[in-house]
Parts: C-alpha cells; structure tokens; sequence
C-alpha cells in the first residue's frame, strides 16, 4: 500500500489531506518532511497502537469481503499487534455496516486535480453503500478524541469518492472503535453527509492549497515556519530555521522557546534509542540507563501509616530512612511487623554521575590498552 514518493525528480507528485494539514500548520514541517527528506528524531512508538488497530479491522472487512487484506511495509512488534487485538476484540465492526453493501477496505484513491497540480491521493478505511444508496466512506480513529467536524479529511474524502463514482451525494463517518459508547458527552460515530455542491467548494479548497504547495516544494515560494505549542509533534524541529534567528522580540523569543522544547524532546528521544545496548561516551560525559529499585508500601496502607508503625518500633530509624521510596532496613521492619512491602524498578536515561563517569572512563581506558596491547 502507498503511492510513492510525494516529491520525486524536482516535482510535487501528490499531496493527500495529512500532507495539507501538515502544510496549514507550518510550511517548513511539510516541506522538510517530504522535500528535504529530513531524518525524523521523533519517537512515533506510541503511534503504531493505531497502526496495527487499522490493520487488524483491515484483515477483518476484507474476511468479510473474501479478499486478501492490503499489503502494508510498516513493521510492527508482535507484542503491540497483541494488544491491539485486545483492545479491538470486543468492537463489533459489522453492526456499523447491517444495511450496506461494501465495496472495498483501505481503498487506494487517486484523483487528478488537472492544472499542472500534484494528484490527490489517499487510503479509506471502508467504502460502503448504505440501505439508501448513499455512497459512505468510514474512517477508523483508533485515539480516544472525537468530534472534528468537517475537516480536510472529510473534504478530501468526499471529494475524491464523488468524482470517482460521480455521485450526488457521498457520507463521510468516523467510528471510534477505543469508546464504548457516551463518554463524556463525545459520540462514537460523527457522520456527514455532503452534496455535489459542498465538494466543489471542497475543491477550490483543495486547489489552492495544492497550488501553494506545489510553488513551496518547486522553490517558486519560501516555506514559512509557524511556531506554535503544536511544534512538540513535529518531526524536524532540530531542523527549524525559527532557531537560527537572531531576533530578540518578546514574540520571537516565545517562538524559539517553543521549537527548542520539541527539539530537546526530539534529540533526548534520538539519544535514549541510541543508548539502548550500550552507554554512551560523548566527550568527558556518559549517556545511558540506570536502574533504580527501591521498596514500596502497600497503597491501601500508605506511607504516612507505614512510617507511624516503623516509627513506634524505632523513632530513630523512621527518622533516617523512612520516605515513599523506603530504604530496605525500613522494608525489613515493616515485614517483621506483618506488612508486606514490594520491590520496584524504574529504568530512566540521564547524564550520568560523577561516580559513573569515572567508572565509565576507566572502562574506556582499560578497553583502549587491551586492544593496543592487542596490536
């Protein structure tokens, strides 16, 4: 499943509506995303929840449909493809669909948009006819969000069915398969249904905003950057030109403290993948792991009760060692009393201690005189 590269040979190929939403955000994330190719530090794991959600209702319709489901290049850990069939297990896909035919599940569509324009391109989840003969495109949203109204997603879809089928009318549907139902007054199903009108002036939406990109990735127009609290989720705020200038505006100083936060975020998140089979030795300083294990009272107990009870038998030790985090001679104690403790461990990644430091650079010096004797 894809379309290719989005600018191949000096040329803006396609643009879909994750392409346009990216591009009214910020131009530059766009553009040094899909032109420049910059290298994304961004640690997108918490995303493939939703990816392997999508592939599984996929396999799903398309049983339903006697078809093999649509290859997809993207790897995914067998423990999340796990989890995410719990999460789906219980979702019954085919009471959405009792009184539709269905055509197709991640149907590739591609729509020339004419003009010397790229092709608008996208995937839907399912496309359907209803019991009215209404043409229907269902969207899966896997998060836990709801309500998003008619946006470039329901415009693009609507419009690209309605010129494929050439239909009147074309219903756009988002399923949120995650909520079980009323939830906080958010509706599991959004659905709207748009007419031959409302995509033509979907259209000239689509356009201009596929004119404006096209001048962008073909060097007739400078990418403009936007800093916003959105730049957290941006794949190449290390890359940012907001960070070069040398403004010192109040409004330009907020800017750059907001691309800096996502690009600190982003090169934390590039050094913890680095460091995950062995430390890291940049300069005098050492990067990586540490485990950390301490005791932890019982919630229904408390600490606060915990420590009087330690406190009773032993002020003096109470005094010295008992914390949330307690000591294991307070741990102890507390297990002479009756009081079952338990023992965790939290992984973190940091600059490590002075102590490490110098255990991690005699390491390095014992490693590099081995090796020489070696020679």
């Amino acid at each position: 499943m894809g379309f290719g590269p989005a600018f191949n040979n000096g040329k803006l190929q396609h643009v879909s509506c994750s392409q346009m939403n990216n591009f009214e955000a910020c131009h530059f994330k766009w553009y040094a995303e899909k032109v420049l190719k910059k290298p994304s530090l961004q640690d997108w794991s918490w995303a493939q929840m939703g990816v392997a959600m999508h592939a599984i209702l996929d396999q799903q319709v398309s049983a339903y449909l006697g078809q093999e489901p649509k290859e997809d290049d993207r790897l995914l850990p067998s423990a999340t493809m796990e989890e995410a069939e719990k999460e789906v297990e219980w979702f019954d896909w085919e009471k959405y669909f009792l009184d539709h035919e269905i055509i197709d599940s991640e149907m590739e569509m591609v729509v020339p948009l004419g003009d010397d324009l790229p092709d608008l391109v996208g995937a839907a989840d399912v496309v359907s006819r209803d019991a009215e003969g209404v043409l229907v495109v269902t969207d899966w949203k896997t998060g836990y969000g709801a309500d998003k109204g008619v946006d470039i997603q329901t415009q693009a879809y609507t419009y690209m069915l309605g010129a494929i089928f050439d239909e009147e009318f074309v219903r756009f549907r988002r399923i949120y398969p995650r909520l079980p139902g009323e939830e906080k007054g958010w509706r599991k199903v959004e659905e709207y249904t748009v007419s031959r009108k409302d995509t033509e002036r979907y259209e000239k939406r689509i356009k201009l905003l596929a004119r404006q990109m096209k001048a962008v990735a073909e060097g007739e127009l400078a990418p403009r950057t936007s800093p916003s609290d959105m730049c957290v989720y941006c794949d190449v705020a290390h890359s940012c030109p907001a960070l070069k200038g040398e403004e010192t505006s109040v409004g330009k100083m907020v800017e750059r403290l907001k691309v800096l936060k996502a690009a600190t975020k982003q090169i934390e998140s590039a050094l913890k993948k680095a460091a995950e089979t062995e430390d890291l030795i940049i300069g005098n300083e050492v990067y990586g792991f540490t485990v950390s294990e301490s005791w932890s009272v019982p919630r229904k107990i408390g600490a606060k009760k915990a420590g009087e009870m330690v406190y009773a038998e032993d002020p003096e030790l109470f005094v010295a060692n008992a914390s949330l985090k307690i000591s294991d001679e307070v741990a102890e104690k507390l297990k002479m009393m009756g009081i079952e403790v338990t023992q965790t461990g939290r992984r973190s990644f940091k600059l490590k201690n002075e102590k490490e430091l110098k255990e991690a650079a005699k390491a390095a010096k014992k490693a590099e005189t081995t090796s020489g004797g070696a020679k």
